[in-house]
């Protein structure tokens, strides 16, 4: 066996060679995906509004500049990349061990049970060297800065002729009487970021960023209003990671702690890796993440994290100061924001124990969870078992257990306000291109944890019973088939239900992919669930509501252009209202030869007739931001981004967009209303290497 495989890559090492000398384009040599068309793939619009999606976004970015060498990865580097499991990451790392190192990245196809969309992911983040040696001395302050690699990026995003309600002038009378109508700063964003590495041993990084409407040096806000920094050591003798300042947390399937992103469903048919333990915060989010310092330590067979964190928080307070929610968005634009800022203070301790044994993991989570003043005994209905007091602990137990076939994870967890909550992941690869999983789930409604994070249908891991079933597999060699079904049921009131409902979800996905040039694809969502709806002034009924969402997409690649046509009808029906939408998305791509030059320009028609059938498409971005807006009402939407590289250390980045309603005078509401049917806006982002 050892010898085939030796004979099958010094083949595929032979194309690779030959192809490039006679300019012909070999499958296995080049890598045609971009990285925008990476982040569409992976973040369906299920999960674009999920918590931490833009900062997973900016951490594979970072990884996509600095590409893991596969010869030296370790389990920790190649857990970085949510898109491959346990079982892979095994695979990978055994062919490495027999039959490193690895001469190009085209051997990914030798690794078992290795499939197509995962190898053309992993080229985005791998590179082959031929040094193998690991540095085992210590580097000099003088080696750190000679060697260090140092990115600053800055950002403006500029309104173009218009004006929101909360930036014109009102009379001091009007503000006496309605203080919150206007905002206390201009209209413009601005963000810069700096971020220093040393290998993969030393990362240093800062953040400052005022969003639109919050003062800047005015007030309270000298400068900008909202900072961040961190310095993190990794792989340091038995220290695996150290970091002080700002950082994220996650461990098991995120039961207790997951302060990073977790998958939709879509994704969970691929991987469920949340890539737990310490990350650093290095994004512009200015809620998710922790304040104060925490360690991994490890060797063969243990590893401890323990961590600490005190910080200021935002909250909604009650005339008694009780919390009655936590203010997340981070804005600070107006009085009663700006009264809300910093106005708690969170104390979070706590620790991980891992024993790897094998193929088997076994570990444990606790947390103490503290706030300077207590939550408020809830009101509303659909808070009936919401935390109440000032103090919570949560502890877990987790396990996992891979070989070349199975990946199985599971956590059982439970709160000091009595609940328990349990999840298990099961991945089958039973032959090439055939996958299958299953996640049940049990969320008690008494269950509570402030900064859990898992899969779910609901917003978070509480209320809800539910069980996940879902495959892929090739149909041939072109064909890909993906398919879930998501029973799910909520035994208590929910937001907008206020009895026990049910729901199911199911989606296909269907791509051909003939040549590397072009592929076409299908796919459909359905969702049938329940909610309530007022039939007259004083009576709401429980009903049952379908939502079938369907897109059909087409990529084409000619020389140095890349063309998409996207089209999306949307169907919400239930017994007291129905709404349909459409959509049609066209995107050009071109990049030179030398890449020193990309634009893209995506232009986008809909007509939807109301909110419940929006469509979600994604739009090109800047770098480390993420766009995957919904559509609603009808107009237009076109958005021209382009990146030029003057020079090998410097990139200029631009966006301009524009969206034209034909049905309305007006956008928005409140303080965000514009008087008219059209906005433009630029944004303006320079990044220097060095």
């Amino acid at each position: 066996m050892d010898r085939i495989v030796k004979v099958i890559r010094y083949f595929i090492l032979f194309n690779v060679l030959f192809g490039a000398l006679k300019g012909v384009n070999i499958k296995a040599q080049t890598n045609t995906i971009t990285w925008d068309e990476f982040v569409q793939q992976l973040i369906d619009d299920d999960e674009s509004e999920t918590q931490g999606v833009e900062t997973l976004v900016e951490q594979l970015y970072e990884i996509y500049n600095n590409k893991i060498d596969i010869n030296k990865a370790t389990q920790n580097d190649l857990r970085q990349l949510p898109f491959i499991d346990e079982k892979d990451i095994e695979n990978i790392l055994q062919y490495v061990y027999v039959y490193g190192p690895v001469k190009s990245l085209s051997e990914l196809q030798l690794v078992n049970k290795l499939d197509y969309k995962k190898r053309t992911f992993l080229e985005l983040f791998l590179t082959a060297s031929n040094n193998t040696t690991t540095d085992v001395n210590y580097p000099s302050l003088r080696q750190i800065l000679k060697y260090g690699r140092s990115e600053l990026v800055a950002r403006t995003d500029i309104p173009l002729g218009y004006k929101k309600a909360g930036y014109k002038h009102y009379s001091d009378s009007i503000l006496k009487k309605y203080p919150n109508r206007k905002y206390n700063g201009n209209a413009l964003y601005h963000s810069i970021r700096y971020n220093f590495h040393y290998k993969d041993n030393l990362y240093l990084g800062f953040t400052a960023e005022k969003d639109a409407g919050e003062p800047f040096f005015k007030g309270s806000n000298k400068t900008f209003d909202f900072y961040s920094f961190y310095l993190m050591l990794q792989n340091i003798g038995i220290v695996k990671r150290a970091i002080v300042g700002r950082y994220k947390l996650s461990f098991g399937q995120g039961l207790v702690l997951n302060s990073g992103f977790q998958y939709g469903k879509s994704s969970a048919l691929h991987s469920l890796n949340n890539n737990g333990g310490i990350k650093k915060h290095s994004s512009t989010s200015e809620y998710g993440f922790f304040t104060g310092a925490a360690v991994t330590i490890n060797n063969k067979h243990y590893e401890q994290t323990v961590y600490y964190s005190y910080q200021p928080m935002d909250a909604t307070l009650t005339n008694d100061s009780l919390i009655s929610t936590i203010k997340d968005d981070g804005l600070h634009r107006t009085k009663s924001e700006i009264d809300k800022k910093h106005n708690i203070y969170n104390t979070l301790a706590g620790s991980n124990i891992t024993f790897t044994f094998n193929n088997f993991k076994v570990g444990a989570t606790f947390v103490y969870n503290h706030f300077n003043t207590a939550f408020k005994e809830p009101t509303l209905y659909y808070k009936e078992f919401d935390p109440v007091g000032s103090t919570f602990y949560n502890g877990s137990v987790n396990i996992e257990y891979v070989n070349r076939f199975v990946n199985y994870s599971a956590e059982i967890a439970t709160s000091n306000s009595g609940g328990i909550a349990a999840i298990n992941y099961i991945n089958i690869s039973p032959v090439l291109g055939w996958n299958i999983v299953c996640i049940p789930r049990f969320y008690s409604y008494r269950y509570n944890a402030i900064y859990s994070n898992s899969f779910s249908a609901g917003s978070k891991a509480k209320n809800e019973r539910g069980l996940y079933l879902g495959t892929t597999f090739d149909i041939n060699r072109y064909l890909k088939q993906e398919l879930y079904g998501d029973w799910y049921y909520f035994p208590k009131p929910k937001y907008l239900v206020t009895a026990s409902s049910h729901g199911t979800d199911v989606y296909s996905l269907t791509t051909w992919e003939p040549t590397r040039s072009f592929s076409l694809s299908a796919r459909y969502r359905g969702k049938r669930s329940q909610k309530d709806y007022k039939i007259d002034k004083n009576e709401k009924v429980l009903a049952t509501y379908w939502l079938h969402t369907a897109r059909l997409q087409g990529t084409l690649n000619v020389s140095q252009f890349k063309f998409k046509t996207t089209g999306s009808y949307s169907l919400y029906r239930s017994k007291y209202t129905s709404s349909r939408g459409f959509l049609v998305q066209q995107s050009v791509n071109y990049a030179t030869k030398n890449n020193k030059f990309r634009t893209n320009l995506d232009v986008t028609w809909f007509n939807t007739d109301d909110y419940d059938s929006r469509i979600y498409a994604y739009e090109h971005n800047l770098l480390y931001t993420f766009s995957y807006p919904s559509f609603y009402s009808h107009g237009m939407r076109y958005a021209l981004t382009s990146k030029y590289t003057p020079h090998k250390n410097i990139s200029i980045l631009l966006k301009a967009g524009m969206t034209r309603y034909t049905n309305k005078d007006k956008i928005g509401s409140s303080q965000e209303e514009i008087d008219s049917n059209h906005k433009q806006d630029l944004q303006v982002q320079v990044m220097y290497k060095f």
